[in-house]
């Protein structure tokens, strides 16, 4: 009996070694530069001084395409949970504690923005997410949806929608042009 106990330790002890391995290689699989991740770099983007913000576009731009991966997942991240919604409720509501930046989704989402807006020409790739986006506005906080769109227009301004409020309410808008003569 105390045999088939030691066993179930050992391989319990095994898993949670492997599990751990997997989150760490998963973690450091996130491209660096000067040893900060793009999430590092882009909370600087966020609430960092001028200086400070300057050297965050420059790294985020010399970490260039390998970044989009990290910010496509950003931007996927799922919506935050009511629990979380109301604890940021009450943090806003209150002077005793501030928070320069939360760790929720809706944060996470907004700094991939602002990080695909430092990389530039080299965002192209993240297009068709930003376009999905917009077509989805009703999934996201207006704020992503009209930097998306604005992202999304410097590359591929004929085909992104714009998101406009008529009458109350939110639409997309196209604007075709009209080529002929």
């Amino acid at each position: 009996m105390n045999y088939l106990k030691r066993r179930k330790v050992i391989v319990i002890l095994v898993t949670c070694v492997v599990v751990a391995l997997v989150f760490i290689g998963i973690y450091e699989s996130e491209p660096r530069y000067q040893g900060k991740s793009v999430l590092d770099w882009s909370k600087v983007l966020w609430a960092g001084s001028p200086a400070e913000q300057a050297t965050a576009v420059e790294a985020i731009r010399s970490i260039g395409t390998n970044a989009i991966p990290s910010l496509e997942r950003m931007l996927r991240r799922r919506k935050d949970s009511k629990m979380m919604l109301r604890f940021m409720d009450l943090c806003s509501k209150q002077s005793f504690v501030r928070y320069p930046y939360m760790d929720t989704a809706l944060g996470h989402q907004r700094l991939a923005l602002k990080a695909a807006a430092a990389l530039g020409e080299k965002a192209r790739p993240m297009v068709p997410l930003l376009q999905e986006i917009i077509q989805n506005w009703q999934s996201y906080s207006l704020d992503l949806v009209y930097e998306s769109s604005r992202i999304a227009k410097r590359f591929e301004p004929a085909t992104t929608p714009d998101l406009e409020v008529w009458k109350g309410k939110p639409q997309l808008i196209y604007h075709t042009t009209n080529t002929a003569k």
